[in-house]
Protein backbone atom coordinates (compact mmCIF):
# COMPACT_ATOMS: atom_id res chain seq x y z
CA UNK A 1 0.00 0.00 0.00
CA UNK A 2 1.66 3.52 -1.30
CA UNK A 3 -1.65 5.37 0.53
CA UNK A 4 -0.99 3.54 4.01
CA UNK A 5 -3.51 4.00 6.87
CA UNK A 6 -1.33 5.77 9.54
CA UNK A 7 -3.77 4.04 12.70
CA UNK A 8 -4.07 1.11 11.20
CA UNK A 9 0.33 1.04 11.17
CA UNK A 10 0.30 2.23 14.66
CA UNK A 11 -2.23 -0.36 15.84
CA UNK A 12 -0.17 -3.19 14.68
CA UNK A 13 2.23 -1.48 15.69
CA UNK A 14 1.45 -1.71 19.30
CA UNK A 15 -0.18 -5.53 18.68
CA UNK A 16 2.92 -7.18 17.31
CA UNK A 17 4.71 -5.37 20.56
CA UNK A 18 2.52 -7.09 22.57
CA UNK A 19 3.08 -10.21 20.99
CA UNK A 20 6.58 -10.12 21.38
CA UNK A 21 7.05 -9.39 25.35
CA UNK A 22 3.88 -11.84 25.52
CA UNK A 23 6.32 -14.32 24.53
CA UNK A 24 9.10 -13.50 27.33
CA UNK A 25 9.35 -14.44 30.71
CA UNK A 26 6.54 -11.91 31.99
CA UNK A 27 4.22 -12.80 34.54
CA UNK A 28 0.72 -14.91 34.50
CA UNK A 29 -1.48 -11.61 35.19
CA UNK A 30 0.06 -9.13 32.77
CA UNK A 31 0.84 -12.16 30.28
CA UNK A 32 -3.20 -12.98 29.96
CA UNK A 33 -4.41 -9.24 29.71
CA UNK A 34 -2.30 -9.49 26.53
CA UNK A 35 -3.36 -12.88 25.45
CA UNK A 36 -7.22 -11.55 26.07
CA UNK A 37 -6.88 -9.52 22.85
CA UNK A 38 -4.04 -9.60 21.33
CA UNK A 39 -4.56 -12.12 18.28
CA UNK A 40 -7.90 -11.01 18.07
CA UNK A 41 -6.55 -7.38 16.89
CA UNK A 42 -4.65 -8.70 14.51
CA UNK A 43 -7.45 -10.66 13.07
CA UNK A 44 -10.11 -7.63 13.98
CA UNK A 45 -7.50 -5.72 11.31
CA UNK A 46 -7.05 -8.24 8.87
CA UNK A 47 -10.89 -7.94 8.01
CA UNK A 48 -11.00 -4.41 8.05
CA UNK A 49 -8.18 -4.89 5.46
CA UNK A 50 -10.17 -7.54 3.26
CA UNK A 51 -11.66 -6.60 0.25
CA UNK A 52 -12.49 -9.47 -2.96
CA UNK A 53 -13.23 -6.22 -5.15
CA UNK A 54 -9.92 -7.40 -7.80
CA UNK A 55 -10.90 -11.61 -7.53
CA UNK A 56 -14.78 -12.11 -8.77
CA UNK A 57 -13.73 -15.85 -8.75
CA UNK A 58 -12.48 -17.55 -5.58
CA UNK A 59 -9.59 -19.74 -7.55
CA UNK A 60 -7.80 -15.85 -8.19
CA UNK A 61 -8.86 -14.62 -4.79
CA UNK A 62 -6.87 -18.20 -3.00
CA UNK A 63 -3.78 -17.70 -5.63
CA UNK A 64 -3.48 -14.08 -4.20
CA UNK A 65 -3.70 -14.90 -0.66
CA UNK A 66 -1.49 -18.09 -1.22
CA UNK A 67 1.46 -15.64 -2.45
CA UNK A 68 0.58 -13.21 0.45
CA UNK A 69 -0.01 -15.86 2.90
CA UNK A 70 1.44 -19.26 2.12
CA UNK A 71 4.32 -18.06 0.57
CA UNK A 72 5.23 -16.06 4.01
CA UNK A 73 4.70 -19.23 5.72
CA UNK A 74 6.90 -21.71 3.89
CA UNK A 75 9.87 -18.92 3.26
CA UNK A 76 9.71 -18.03 7.39
CA UNK A 77 9.22 -22.04 7.95
CA UNK A 78 12.24 -22.90 5.86
CA UNK A 79 14.44 -20.00 7.63
CA UNK A 80 13.46 -20.96 10.65
CA UNK A 81 14.26 -24.74 10.40
CA UNK A 82 17.72 -23.64 9.48
CA UNK A 83 17.94 -21.28 13.38
CA UNK A 84 16.96 -24.14 14.72
CA UNK A 85 19.84 -26.43 13.60
CA UNK A 86 22.18 -23.15 14.05
CA UNK A 87 21.48 -22.50 17.49
CA UNK A 88 20.14 -25.97 18.93
CA UNK A 89 22.30 -28.25 16.45
CA UNK A 90 21.57 -32.00 16.88
CA UNK A 91 19.77 -34.35 14.47
CA UNK A 92 16.78 -33.08 13.01
CA UNK A 93 13.40 -35.45 12.98
CA UNK A 94 12.42 -35.01 9.30
CA UNK A 95 9.13 -37.09 9.63
CA UNK A 96 8.09 -34.78 12.71
CA UNK A 97 8.82 -31.54 11.18
CA UNK A 98 7.01 -31.86 8.21
CA UNK A 99 4.11 -33.06 10.48
CA UNK A 100 4.34 -30.40 12.21
CA UNK A 101 4.85 -28.11 9.17
CA UNK A 102 2.32 -29.47 7.33
CA UNK A 103 -0.61 -29.51 10.50
CA UNK A 104 0.39 -25.64 11.23
CA UNK A 105 -1.36 -26.40 14.87
CA UNK A 106 -1.49 -23.28 17.56
CA UNK A 107 1.19 -24.19 19.65
CA UNK A 108 1.79 -27.53 17.78
CA UNK A 109 5.01 -25.62 14.87
CA UNK A 110 7.90 -26.78 17.43
CA UNK A 111 10.18 -24.66 15.01
CA UNK A 112 8.54 -21.66 15.38
CA UNK A 113 4.92 -21.60 16.91
CA UNK A 114 4.16 -17.72 15.90
CA UNK A 115 3.98 -18.91 11.93
CA UNK A 116 0.36 -20.88 12.79
CA UNK A 117 -1.11 -17.04 12.46
CA UNK A 118 -0.40 -17.47 8.30
CA UNK A 119 -2.48 -20.45 7.78
CA UNK A 120 -4.76 -19.72 10.24
CA UNK A 121 -5.30 -16.40 8.44
CA UNK A 122 -5.28 -18.09 5.07
CA UNK A 123 -8.01 -20.02 6.28
CA UNK A 124 -10.06 -17.36 7.76
CA UNK A 125 -10.07 -15.28 4.51
CA UNK A 126 -10.72 -18.52 2.07
CA UNK A 127 -14.17 -18.74 4.59
CA UNK A 128 -14.92 -15.31 4.75
CA UNK A 129 -15.04 -14.58 0.97
CA UNK A 130 -17.22 -17.53 0.34
CA UNK A 131 -19.51 -16.28 2.97
CA UNK A 132 -19.91 -12.34 1.48
CA UNK A 133 -19.51 -14.08 -2.23
CA UNK A 134 -22.58 -16.07 -1.35
CA UNK A 135 -24.52 -14.86 1.65
CA UNK A 136 -25.88 -11.02 0.65
CA UNK A 137 -27.47 -9.82 3.59
CA UNK A 138 -24.91 -8.68 5.97
CA UNK A 139 -27.12 -9.58 9.32
CA UNK A 140 -27.67 -13.28 8.22
CA UNK A 141 -24.09 -13.58 7.51
CA UNK A 142 -22.68 -11.86 10.78
CA UNK A 143 -25.46 -14.09 12.25
CA UNK A 144 -23.41 -17.45 10.91
CA UNK A 145 -20.22 -16.03 11.71
CA UNK A 146 -21.23 -15.80 15.15
CA UNK A 147 -22.49 -19.19 15.18
CA UNK A 148 -19.53 -20.74 13.80
CA UNK A 149 -17.45 -18.71 16.30
CA UNK A 150 -19.59 -20.21 18.91
CA UNK A 151 -19.45 -23.48 17.72
CA UNK A 152 -15.59 -23.35 18.13
CA UNK A 153 -15.58 -22.97 21.67
CA UNK A 154 -18.86 -24.96 22.18
CA UNK A 155 -17.41 -28.14 20.61
CA UNK A 156 -14.18 -27.78 19.44
CA UNK A 157 -13.33 -26.17 22.60
CA UNK A 158 -11.34 -23.50 20.69
CA UNK A 159 -10.78 -21.25 23.93
CA UNK A 160 -8.71 -23.75 25.56
CA UNK A 161 -7.07 -24.91 22.59
CA UNK A 162 -7.83 -29.14 23.76
CA UNK A 163 -8.63 -29.92 20.45
CA UNK A 164 -6.60 -28.55 18.02
CA UNK A 165 -7.02 -29.04 14.44
CA UNK A 166 -5.06 -28.88 10.79
CA UNK A 167 -3.87 -25.10 9.88
CA UNK A 168 -5.58 -24.58 13.68
CA UNK A 169 -9.10 -24.77 11.96
CA UNK A 170 -10.52 -24.57 15.38
CA UNK A 171 -9.25 -21.34 16.27
CA UNK A 172 -10.24 -19.79 12.79
CA UNK A 173 -13.63 -20.45 13.25
CA UNK A 174 -13.21 -18.59 16.63
CA UNK A 175 -11.37 -15.86 15.41
CA UNK A 176 -13.58 -15.62 12.52
CA UNK A 177 -15.64 -13.06 14.64
CA UNK A 178 -13.35 -10.79 15.17
CA UNK A 179 -12.24 -10.99 11.36
CA UNK A 180 -15.88 -10.11 10.33
CA UNK A 181 -15.94 -7.49 12.65
CA UNK A 182 -12.90 -5.19 11.16
CA UNK A 183 -15.13 -5.88 8.08
CA UNK A 184 -17.79 -4.57 9.41
CA UNK A 185 -16.47 -1.95 11.10
CA UNK A 186 -14.44 -0.60 7.75
CA UNK A 187 -18.18 -0.60 5.87
CA UNK A 188 -19.53 1.56 8.65
CA UNK A 189 -16.54 3.72 8.61
CA UNK A 190 -17.06 4.01 4.41
CA UNK A 191 -20.27 5.54 5.02
CA UNK A 192 -18.77 8.52 7.57
CA UNK A 193 -16.61 11.28 6.92
CA UNK A 194 -12.99 11.00 7.56
CA UNK A 195 -11.60 10.82 10.95
CA UNK A 196 -14.69 10.37 12.85
CA UNK A 197 -13.58 7.31 15.00
CA UNK A 198 -11.81 9.87 17.12
CA UNK A 199 -15.36 11.43 17.80
CA UNK A 200 -17.12 7.97 17.48
CA UNK A 201 -19.09 7.62 21.08
CA UNK A 202 -18.60 4.20 20.97
CA UNK A 203 -14.67 3.94 20.55
CA UNK A 204 -14.59 7.06 23.14
CA UNK A 205 -16.79 4.75 25.53
CA UNK A 206 -14.67 1.53 24.97
CA UNK A 207 -11.51 3.39 26.00
CA UNK A 208 -12.53 4.98 28.86
CA UNK A 209 -14.08 1.60 30.31
CA UNK A 210 -11.29 -0.18 29.40
CA UNK A 211 -8.59 1.74 31.57
CA UNK A 212 -11.35 1.61 34.54
CA UNK A 213 -11.81 -2.23 34.19
CA UNK A 214 -7.57 -2.75 34.27
CA UNK A 215 -7.60 -0.72 36.97
CA UNK A 216 -9.99 -2.79 38.89
CA UNK A 217 -11.02 -6.21 36.83
CA UNK A 218 -13.79 -6.93 39.37
CA UNK A 219 -15.95 -4.07 38.21
CA UNK A 220 -15.59 -5.88 34.69
CA UNK A 221 -16.52 -9.39 36.16
CA UNK A 222 -19.50 -7.88 38.27
CA UNK A 223 -20.97 -5.48 35.39
CA UNK A 224 -20.77 -9.00 33.05
CA UNK A 225 -22.36 -11.29 35.99
CA UNK A 226 -25.45 -9.21 36.33
CA UNK A 227 -25.92 -8.39 32.93
CA UNK A 228 -25.41 -11.42 31.20
CA UNK A 229 -25.19 -14.21 33.76
CA UNK A 230 -27.63 -12.97 36.32
CA UNK A 231 -30.49 -11.78 33.23
CA UNK A 232 -29.82 -14.70 30.86
CA UNK A 233 -28.57 -17.91 32.64
CA UNK A 234 -26.56 -19.10 29.66
CA UNK A 235 -24.77 -22.39 29.89
CA UNK A 236 -20.70 -22.10 30.97
CA UNK A 237 -19.21 -22.58 27.66
CA UNK A 238 -21.84 -19.37 26.14
CA UNK A 239 -20.63 -17.72 29.64
CA UNK A 240 -17.13 -17.79 28.85
CA UNK A 241 -17.36 -17.26 24.95
CA UNK A 242 -19.52 -13.62 25.63
CA UNK A 243 -17.06 -12.70 28.28
CA UNK A 244 -14.16 -13.48 25.99
CA UNK A 245 -15.31 -11.85 22.93
CA UNK A 246 -16.89 -8.62 24.68
CA UNK A 247 -13.55 -7.75 26.67
CA UNK A 248 -11.29 -8.52 23.61
CA UNK A 249 -13.64 -6.26 21.60
CA UNK A 250 -13.55 -3.20 24.45
CA UNK A 251 -9.57 -3.83 24.55
CA UNK A 252 -9.48 -3.77 20.37
CA UNK A 253 -11.64 0.07 20.23
CA UNK A 254 -8.91 0.85 23.25
CA UNK A 255 -6.44 0.28 20.66
CA UNK A 256 -7.60 1.60 17.94
CA UNK A 257 -9.05 4.51 19.47
CA UNK A 258 -5.79 5.30 21.04
CA UNK A 259 -4.34 4.50 17.36
CA UNK A 260 -5.32 8.00 16.02
CA UNK A 261 -3.64 9.86 18.49
CA UNK A 262 -0.64 8.57 18.22
CA UNK A 263 2.00 9.25 14.83
CA UNK A 264 5.00 8.10 16.43
CA UNK A 265 7.22 6.78 13.82
CA UNK A 266 8.52 3.53 15.98
CA UNK A 267 5.10 2.04 16.06
CA UNK A 268 4.40 2.50 12.48
CA UNK A 269 7.29 1.08 11.78
CA UNK A 270 6.80 -1.75 14.27
CA UNK A 271 3.36 -2.39 12.21
CA UNK A 272 4.32 -1.98 8.69
CA UNK A 273 7.06 -5.02 9.11
CA UNK A 274 4.85 -6.89 11.56
CA UNK A 275 4.71 -9.73 9.83
CA UNK A 276 8.60 -10.05 10.01
CA UNK A 277 8.61 -9.64 13.10
CA UNK A 278 6.19 -11.94 13.86
CA UNK A 279 8.25 -14.96 11.92
CA UNK A 280 11.32 -13.92 13.00
CA UNK A 281 10.91 -12.58 17.23
CA UNK A 282 11.79 -15.88 18.21
CA UNK A 283 13.32 -18.08 15.91
CA UNK A 284 16.24 -15.04 15.82
CA UNK A 285 15.69 -12.55 18.00
CA UNK A 286 15.14 -14.79 20.89
CA UNK A 287 18.00 -17.31 20.21
CA UNK A 288 20.45 -14.48 20.41
CA UNK A 289 19.31 -13.08 22.92
CA UNK A 290 19.62 -16.04 24.57
CA UNK A 291 22.96 -17.72 23.38
CA UNK A 292 25.16 -14.96 24.13
CA UNK A 293 23.47 -12.19 26.74
CA UNK A 294 20.58 -13.81 28.97
CA UNK A 295 22.79 -14.65 31.86
CA UNK A 296 24.39 -10.96 31.89
CA UNK A 297 20.73 -9.64 31.41
CA UNK A 298 18.92 -12.09 34.08
CA UNK A 299 21.83 -10.92 36.39
CA UNK A 300 21.03 -7.26 35.86
CA UNK A 301 17.34 -7.02 35.97
CA UNK A 302 15.14 -9.54 38.40
CA UNK A 303 12.07 -8.11 38.32
CA UNK A 304 10.17 -10.92 35.22
CA UNK A 305 8.40 -8.04 33.62
CA UNK A 306 11.09 -5.44 33.16
CA UNK A 307 13.46 -8.45 31.75
CA UNK A 308 10.85 -9.31 29.29
CA UNK A 309 10.50 -5.53 28.38
CA UNK A 310 14.04 -6.01 27.66
CA UNK A 311 14.00 -8.70 25.77
CA UNK A 312 11.33 -7.02 23.70
CA UNK A 313 12.98 -4.01 23.04
CA UNK A 314 16.62 -5.95 22.01
CA UNK A 315 14.46 -8.29 19.95
CA UNK A 316 13.41 -5.61 17.67
CA UNK A 317 16.72 -3.69 17.47
CA UNK A 318 18.45 -7.43 16.53
CA UNK A 319 15.63 -7.82 13.39
CA UNK A 320 15.93 -4.17 12.37
CA UNK A 321 19.27 -5.28 9.95
CA UNK A 322 17.26 -8.17 8.82
CA UNK A 323 14.12 -5.89 8.42
CA UNK A 324 15.93 -3.82 6.15
CA UNK A 325 17.40 -6.83 4.25
CA UNK A 326 14.45 -8.86 3.35
CA UNK A 327 12.46 -5.80 2.85
CA UNK A 328 14.76 -4.32 -0.11
CA UNK A 329 16.41 -7.31 -1.51
CA UNK A 330 14.60 -10.17 -0.93
CA UNK A 331 11.02 -9.55 -0.66
CA UNK A 332 9.59 -12.54 -2.17
CA UNK A 333 10.41 -13.86 1.01
CA UNK A 334 6.85 -11.98 2.11
CA UNK A 335 5.41 -12.75 -1.40
CA UNK A 336 5.80 -9.43 -2.77
CA UNK A 337 7.99 -8.33 -6.31
CA UNK A 338 11.53 -6.90 -5.86
CA UNK A 339 10.64 -3.30 -6.97
CA UNK A 340 12.49 -2.40 -10.31
CA UNK A 341 14.63 1.02 -10.55
CA UNK A 342 12.00 1.84 -13.64
CA UNK A 343 9.27 1.65 -11.34
CA UNK A 344 11.52 4.01 -8.42
CA UNK A 345 11.97 6.22 -11.26
CA UNK A 346 8.55 6.11 -12.30
CA UNK A 347 7.10 7.35 -8.66
CA UNK A 348 9.44 9.34 -8.05
CA UNK A 349 8.38 11.60 -11.16
CA UNK A 350 4.72 11.08 -10.07
CA UNK A 351 5.09 12.08 -6.71
CA UNK A 352 6.78 14.83 -8.12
Amino acid sequence: MNDRVQWIDVSKGIGIFLVIIGHTMIQGELRGQIYAFHMPLFFFISGYLFSNRRYPQIKQFVLAKARTILIPYISFSIISIVLMKIFQGGVIDFSSLIRSFLLSERNGIYFNQPLWFLTSLFTIEVIFYLLIKYIKKQFYMMLLVTAMSCFSVSVLDAVAGTKILPWSFDQSLYFLFYFAMGYRMKLTASRRANGTIKKSPLFMVSAVLYLLFLMDGKIYAKIFQIAIGETWHLHDYLFLYLNNIVWAMIAIHFIIYVSQFLSLSFLQYLGKNSLILLALHVSLGFNIINRFGASSLQAIFHQPNLLGLIYTILTIILLIPVITLINKYFPCILGRKKERKTDKTSNTKNNG
